[in-house]
Protein backbone atom coordinates (compact mmCIF):
# COMPACT_ATOMS: atom_id res chain seq x y z
CA UNK A 1 0.00 0.00 0.00
CA UNK A 2 1.54 3.63 -1.30
CA UNK A 3 1.33 6.54 1.12
CA UNK A 4 -1.29 7.81 -1.38
CA UNK A 5 -3.68 5.22 -0.34
CA UNK A 6 -2.90 5.35 3.18
CA UNK A 7 -3.87 8.81 3.11
CA UNK A 8 -6.98 8.13 1.53
CA UNK A 9 -8.22 5.35 3.66
CA UNK A 10 -7.41 7.43 6.79
CA UNK A 11 -9.13 10.22 5.47
CA UNK A 12 -12.63 8.63 4.62
CA UNK A 13 -12.07 6.59 8.11
CA UNK A 14 -11.73 9.71 10.05
CA UNK A 15 -14.78 11.38 8.18
CA UNK A 16 -17.04 8.54 8.55
CA UNK A 17 -16.46 8.12 12.20
CA UNK A 18 -16.78 11.59 12.65
CA UNK A 19 -20.25 11.52 10.70
CA UNK A 20 -21.48 8.12 12.57
CA UNK A 21 -20.54 9.77 15.82
CA UNK A 22 -21.36 13.09 15.40
CA UNK A 23 -18.50 14.34 17.28
CA UNK A 24 -16.14 16.87 16.53
CA UNK A 25 -13.20 16.73 14.88
CA UNK A 26 -9.83 16.80 16.76
CA UNK A 27 -6.08 16.64 15.95
CA UNK A 28 -4.81 13.75 15.24
CA UNK A 29 -1.41 12.74 13.61
CA UNK A 30 -1.30 9.77 11.76
CA UNK A 31 2.29 8.02 11.18
CA UNK A 32 2.60 5.07 9.47
CA UNK A 33 5.55 3.16 10.69
CA UNK A 34 7.76 0.53 8.68
CA UNK A 35 9.49 0.38 12.05
CA UNK A 36 6.94 0.46 14.87
CA UNK A 37 9.04 -0.26 18.20
CA UNK A 38 11.75 2.18 16.78
CA UNK A 39 8.95 4.96 16.33
CA UNK A 40 6.70 4.44 19.24
CA UNK A 41 9.79 5.07 21.34
CA UNK A 42 10.90 8.26 19.50
CA UNK A 43 7.26 9.48 20.24
CA UNK A 44 7.59 8.79 23.98
CA UNK A 45 11.30 9.98 23.81
CA UNK A 46 9.80 13.50 22.22
CA UNK A 47 7.12 13.50 25.25
CA UNK A 48 9.61 12.91 27.74
CA UNK A 49 8.13 9.84 29.02
CA UNK A 50 9.99 6.37 29.95
CA UNK A 51 9.15 3.07 28.17
CA UNK A 52 9.09 0.01 30.76
CA UNK A 53 11.20 -3.63 29.13
CA UNK A 54 7.64 -5.06 29.36
CA UNK A 55 6.17 -2.52 27.34
CA UNK A 56 8.94 -2.76 24.52
CA UNK A 57 8.84 -6.69 24.45
CA UNK A 58 4.68 -5.88 23.75
CA UNK A 59 5.18 -2.88 20.86
CA UNK A 60 5.85 -5.30 17.86
CA UNK A 61 2.41 -7.51 18.17
CA UNK A 62 0.31 -4.36 17.92
CA UNK A 63 -1.29 -3.22 15.12
CA UNK A 64 -1.45 0.32 15.89
CA UNK A 65 -1.23 2.05 19.17
CA UNK A 66 -2.17 5.30 20.40
CA UNK A 67 -0.32 7.80 22.31
CA UNK A 68 -1.72 11.16 24.28
CA UNK A 69 0.42 14.20 23.94
CA UNK A 70 1.33 16.28 27.57
CA UNK A 71 -1.21 18.71 26.58
CA UNK A 72 -4.27 17.57 24.01
CA UNK A 73 -4.34 21.35 22.86
CA UNK A 74 -1.38 19.50 20.55
CA UNK A 75 -2.15 16.06 18.33
CA UNK A 76 -2.92 12.90 19.80
CA UNK A 77 -0.54 10.55 17.45
CA UNK A 78 -2.07 7.29 15.97
CA UNK A 79 0.75 5.22 15.18
CA UNK A 80 -0.18 2.60 12.66
CA UNK A 81 2.38 -1.34 12.33
CA UNK A 82 2.90 -1.18 8.81
CA UNK A 83 4.49 -4.89 8.87
CA UNK A 84 1.45 -6.92 10.86
CA UNK A 85 -1.57 -5.25 8.65
CA UNK A 86 -2.14 -7.92 6.22
CA UNK A 87 -5.18 -6.22 4.11
CA UNK A 88 -7.03 -2.87 3.50
CA UNK A 89 -9.94 -4.77 5.96
CA UNK A 90 -7.75 -5.06 8.93
CA UNK A 91 -6.17 -1.66 8.68
CA UNK A 92 -9.70 -0.12 8.57
CA UNK A 93 -10.45 -1.80 11.61
CA UNK A 94 -7.56 -0.50 13.28
CA UNK A 95 -7.92 2.78 12.20
CA UNK A 96 -11.07 2.52 14.14
CA UNK A 97 -10.13 1.10 17.17
CA UNK A 98 -7.72 3.99 17.79
CA UNK A 99 -9.27 6.52 16.73
CA UNK A 100 -12.14 5.90 19.37
CA UNK A 101 -8.88 5.39 22.06
CA UNK A 102 -8.12 8.92 20.91
CA UNK A 103 -11.71 10.16 21.12
CA UNK A 104 -12.27 8.71 24.79
CA UNK A 105 -8.61 10.12 25.79
CA UNK A 106 -10.02 13.47 25.08
CA UNK A 107 -13.23 13.39 26.00
CA UNK A 108 -12.32 11.71 29.87
CA UNK A 109 -9.75 14.76 29.47
CA UNK A 110 -13.02 17.02 29.72
CA UNK A 111 -14.88 15.19 32.22
CA UNK A 112 -11.93 15.77 34.66
CA UNK A 113 -11.76 19.62 33.54
CA UNK A 114 -8.22 19.32 32.67
CA UNK A 115 -6.35 18.86 29.49
CA UNK A 116 -3.35 17.65 30.99
CA UNK A 117 -2.59 13.72 30.12
CA UNK A 118 -0.82 13.46 33.44
CA UNK A 119 -4.14 14.42 35.13
CA UNK A 120 -5.54 11.38 33.39
CA UNK A 121 -2.92 9.74 34.12
CA UNK A 122 -3.47 10.12 38.19
CA UNK A 123 -7.28 9.93 37.93
CA UNK A 124 -8.46 7.62 40.50
CA UNK A 125 -10.21 5.06 38.52
CA UNK A 126 -7.54 5.81 35.32
CA UNK A 127 -7.28 1.79 35.32
CA UNK A 128 -10.97 1.41 34.54
CA UNK A 129 -10.72 3.92 31.98
CA UNK A 130 -8.15 2.02 30.50
CA UNK A 131 -10.15 -0.97 30.31
CA UNK A 132 -13.60 0.48 29.53
CA UNK A 133 -11.82 2.11 26.53
CA UNK A 134 -10.44 -1.45 24.96
CA UNK A 135 -14.21 -2.72 24.90
CA UNK A 136 -15.27 0.70 23.91
CA UNK A 137 -12.83 0.95 21.02
CA UNK A 138 -13.70 -2.70 19.93
CA UNK A 139 -17.33 -2.49 19.99
CA UNK A 140 -16.71 0.82 17.33
CA UNK A 141 -13.90 -1.08 15.13
CA UNK A 142 -16.21 -4.10 14.93
CA UNK A 143 -19.20 -2.10 14.58
CA UNK A 144 -17.75 -1.12 10.86
CA UNK A 145 -16.24 -4.54 10.78
CA UNK A 146 -19.31 -6.61 11.15
CA UNK A 147 -21.53 -3.79 9.00
CA UNK A 148 -19.24 -4.14 6.01
CA UNK A 149 -18.80 -8.13 6.19
CA UNK A 150 -22.29 -8.64 6.56
CA UNK A 151 -23.34 -5.58 3.80
CA UNK A 152 -25.03 -7.92 1.37
CA UNK A 153 -26.11 -10.93 3.28
CA UNK A 154 -27.58 -10.39 6.18
CA UNK A 155 -26.70 -13.03 9.10
CA UNK A 156 -28.83 -15.29 10.32
CA UNK A 157 -28.89 -16.37 13.73
CA UNK A 158 -27.01 -19.19 13.30
CA UNK A 159 -24.11 -17.11 11.13
CA UNK A 160 -23.72 -15.33 14.13
CA UNK A 161 -24.01 -18.30 16.96
CA UNK A 162 -21.30 -20.06 14.89
CA UNK A 163 -19.23 -16.75 14.79
CA UNK A 164 -19.75 -16.24 18.62
CA UNK A 165 -18.68 -19.83 19.44
CA UNK A 166 -15.50 -19.54 17.75
CA UNK A 167 -14.77 -15.67 18.67
CA UNK A 168 -15.58 -16.91 22.35
CA UNK A 169 -13.00 -19.98 22.25
CA UNK A 170 -10.27 -17.91 21.17
CA UNK A 171 -10.44 -14.72 23.21
CA UNK A 172 -10.91 -17.30 26.02
CA UNK A 173 -7.46 -19.53 25.22
CA UNK A 174 -5.73 -16.43 24.81
CA UNK A 175 -6.77 -14.82 27.79
CA UNK A 176 -6.28 -17.60 29.72
CA UNK A 177 -2.54 -17.45 28.32
CA UNK A 178 -1.90 -14.29 29.71
CA UNK A 179 1.08 -12.57 31.04
CA UNK A 180 -0.22 -10.48 33.50
CA UNK A 181 -3.70 -9.14 34.54
CA UNK A 182 -3.69 -6.10 32.49
CA UNK A 183 -3.36 -8.48 29.45
CA UNK A 184 -5.96 -10.50 30.57
CA UNK A 185 -8.61 -7.68 31.04
CA UNK A 186 -7.46 -6.18 27.14
CA UNK A 187 -8.54 -9.75 25.99
CA UNK A 188 -11.50 -9.72 28.03
CA UNK A 189 -12.50 -6.53 26.81
CA UNK A 190 -11.98 -6.61 23.10
CA UNK A 191 -13.89 -9.87 23.34
CA UNK A 192 -17.07 -8.37 25.63
CA UNK A 193 -16.81 -4.72 22.98
CA UNK A 194 -17.21 -7.15 19.57
CA UNK A 195 -20.19 -8.98 21.39
CA UNK A 196 -21.72 -5.78 22.17
CA UNK A 197 -21.45 -4.61 18.22
CA UNK A 198 -22.97 -7.22 17.19
CA UNK A 199 -25.91 -6.96 19.70
CA UNK A 200 -26.06 -3.72 18.69
CA UNK A 201 -25.96 -4.11 15.13
CA UNK A 202 -27.90 -6.87 14.44
CA UNK A 203 -31.08 -5.92 17.20
CA UNK A 204 -33.21 -8.90 16.65
CA UNK A 205 -30.06 -11.23 16.96
CA UNK A 206 -30.83 -13.35 20.73
CA UNK A 207 -27.58 -13.87 22.19
CA UNK A 208 -27.19 -17.54 23.36
CA UNK A 209 -26.36 -17.13 27.01
CA UNK A 210 -24.44 -20.46 27.15
CA UNK A 211 -21.72 -18.66 25.94
CA UNK A 212 -20.92 -17.59 29.02
CA UNK A 213 -22.15 -20.98 31.09
CA UNK A 214 -17.81 -21.45 31.84
CA UNK A 215 -17.63 -17.78 32.93
CA UNK A 216 -20.52 -16.49 34.09
CA UNK A 217 -18.86 -13.34 35.95
CA UNK A 218 -18.53 -12.17 32.15
CA UNK A 219 -21.57 -12.33 31.23
CA UNK A 220 -23.32 -9.93 33.99
CA UNK A 221 -19.73 -7.72 33.31
CA UNK A 222 -21.21 -7.70 29.69
CA UNK A 223 -24.84 -6.74 30.42
CA UNK A 224 -23.16 -3.70 32.78
CA UNK A 225 -21.05 -2.49 29.67
CA UNK A 226 -23.81 -2.99 27.00
CA UNK A 227 -25.76 -0.98 29.07
CA UNK A 228 -23.13 1.98 30.29
CA UNK A 229 -21.65 2.09 25.97
CA UNK A 230 -20.55 5.84 26.20
CA UNK A 231 -18.29 7.76 28.40
CA UNK A 232 -21.44 10.37 29.87
CA UNK A 233 -22.60 6.81 31.47
CA UNK A 234 -19.80 4.72 32.31
CA UNK A 235 -17.90 7.31 33.97
CA UNK A 236 -19.82 7.93 37.06
CA UNK A 237 -19.94 4.30 37.68
CA UNK A 238 -16.17 3.47 36.74
CA UNK A 239 -16.41 2.68 40.83
CA UNK A 240 -19.18 -0.30 39.90
CA UNK A 241 -17.57 -1.54 37.07
CA UNK A 242 -13.79 -1.94 39.17
CA UNK A 243 -16.41 -3.89 41.57
CA UNK A 244 -17.03 -6.28 38.67
CA UNK A 245 -13.34 -7.12 38.14
CA UNK A 246 -12.57 -7.55 41.82
CA UNK A 247 -15.42 -10.28 41.65
CA UNK A 248 -13.58 -11.80 38.38
CA UNK A 249 -10.67 -11.95 40.76
CA UNK A 250 -12.24 -13.88 43.69
CA UNK A 251 -14.20 -16.32 41.34
CA UNK A 252 -11.11 -16.98 39.74
CA UNK A 253 -12.55 -16.61 35.82
CA UNK A 254 -9.81 -13.56 35.92
CA UNK A 255 -6.12 -14.51 37.38
CA UNK A 256 -3.11 -12.56 38.30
Amino acid sequence: MNKKDEIKITNDVLKNYINFTKKQEIKIKFIYSENFCRDVLNVHAKLHRKVTLEEKKKFKNYGGLTISPNDIKESIFILINKSIIPNTVELIKILNHEITHAYDINEMLKKLKSTKYPDLLGYKYSNMFDSWTEAHAAQMCNHFYHEYIWKINIPTQKNLDDYLVNLFSNRIARMNAHESLDDAKYCIMNLLGEVISIKKLFITYTLDSSLFDENKGFKELFLFLYENDCLDLIVIKFDVMEEFFNNLLIKGELNE
